[in-house]
């Protein structure tokens, strides 16, 4: 399913007040994505992180840019 065809391409709440790592395009506000995701009959991704935390910005920059984990973030899941 095209995510900006289900989406109509609008803008997410609280896009403009937090950083989106690689690029990606999570849901800021869970019921939203959980709305999202069940259009799109695909499983979610809650990304528990604090913008302090050194240990999710390390998540962020080794492990989520892998070639084995970034097309699933991308691709298989919504991120929330």
């Amino acid at each position: 399913v095209n995510e900006s065809a289900v989406s109509g391409q609008q803008p997410r709440k609280y896009q403009d007040l937090f950083d989106k790592p690689l690029n990606l395009n999570p849901f800021f506000d869970y019921k939203e994505g959980i709305t999202y995701a069940k259009k799109v009959n695909k499983p979610v991704l809650i990304d528990f992180t604090g913008h302090a935390c050194v240990n999710c910005r390390k998540m962020e920059a080794t492990v989520w840019p892998d070639s084995k984990v970034l097309p699933l973030i991308k691709n298989d899941y919504v991120l929330i």
